[in-house]
């Protein structure tokens, strides 16, 4: 019975987590930070922002926070940015 239950859980995460896409997120102030949005556009995650609330429209609401604009790339003009921080030694390993 546990086992059954542990698929079903893990079968509704995997679920959703397949319908959200990773975004670039542009700062007020420049930087960049990566987020993901969920099929209906929220936000639903900021990398080093932790908000503690189930509402996903709160969550939206406090996650864009300092947020400019959201770039759909997949994440990639955070990853470029991340890129140029590194030093080149790092990027080989």
């Amino acid at each position: 019975m546990l086992r059954e239950e542990c698929d079903a859980i893990t079968g509704l995460i995997e679920k959703r987590l397949r319908k959200m896409r990773e975004v670039s997120l542009i700062t007020k102030h420049g930087g960049v930070a990566l987020g993901r949005l969920d099929d209906q556009g929220r936000l639903v995650y900021r990398a080093g922002k932790f908000v503690p609330t189930t509402d996903p429209d709160k969550r939206d609401r406090l996650l864009r926070e300092g947020v400019e604009r959201i770039v759909d790339d997949g994440g990639k003009t955070y990853y470029e940015r991340l890129a140029e921080i590194f030093p080149s030694w790092w990027q080989d390993v």
